[in-house]
């Protein structure tokens, strides 16, 4: 997770290595000379398990009264994966969390955040994998071919964001915060499947 190195030295497709994501925003980064369509709307601006509150009604959760607090990153027009990625990084990370404390590997809970085809039989049959799998079939359910793969790019970039930030965080561990870092650059593999960076 060295901040000076700009490149990793693995081969995928026409580039010669996978950009550094914690670069991505400087000039002269691998993504700096792309245009990025997306799509934007309503955003909560901070969508995580924490700020969706469930009543209860004798007993049993009423998902009909469903309430969003902590609207103060809200913004009416903002990138939509921004909540979705943000929602889905908070649901795996008591996953991440348990995984990481005992160095369990996570390949199919990183297939099931950043694969487009969400058509898999395969997929992990945990709860976890299953609410992820929802939640993104959820969001492209009603869009046509188009707006799925501009919608896909943007949701990658967003994990990709959210990714890095959740590398931040101390509650996770350094094993977390190192897997967190792996899936970063997982999606970063994903992203020049779709617009093929141009390696140095």
């Amino acid at each position: 997770m060295a901040d000076d190195v700009d490149w990793f030295g693995v081969r995928i497709g026409k580039s010669g290595g996978l950009p550094n994501p914690i670069h991505l925003l400087n000039d002269g980064s691998a993504l700096s000379e792309i245009d990025v369509e997306y799509v934007l709307g309503y955003s909560h601006g901070d969508l995580h398990v924490d700020n969706i509150v469930v009543p209860l009604i004798d007993g049993r959760p009423d998902f009909s009264q469903i309430r969003l607090i902590d609207l103060s990153g809200y913004s009416s027009s903002a990138p939509l994966s921004r909540d979705v990625a943000t929602l889905l990084l908070s649901l795996i990370l008591p996953t991440v969390r348990a995984k990481a404390s005992s160095s369990g590997d996570m390949p199919a809970l990183v297939r099931v955040l950043i694969d487009s085809d969400l058509s898999h039989a395969d997929l992990d049959g945990s709860a976890i994998a299953q609410s992820v799998h929802r939640v993104r079939a959820a969001v492209t359910r009603e869009l046509d071919n188009e707006l799925k793969r501009i919608f896909q790019l943007q949701y990658l970039l967003s994990l990709l964001a959210q990714a890095i930030i959740y590398t931040s965080y101390s509650n996770v561990g350094e094993v977390g915060r190192r897997w967190y870092f792996g899936l970063s650059l997982e999606v970063v593999r994903k992203v020049n499947e779709m617009v093929d960076f141009d390696s140095e």
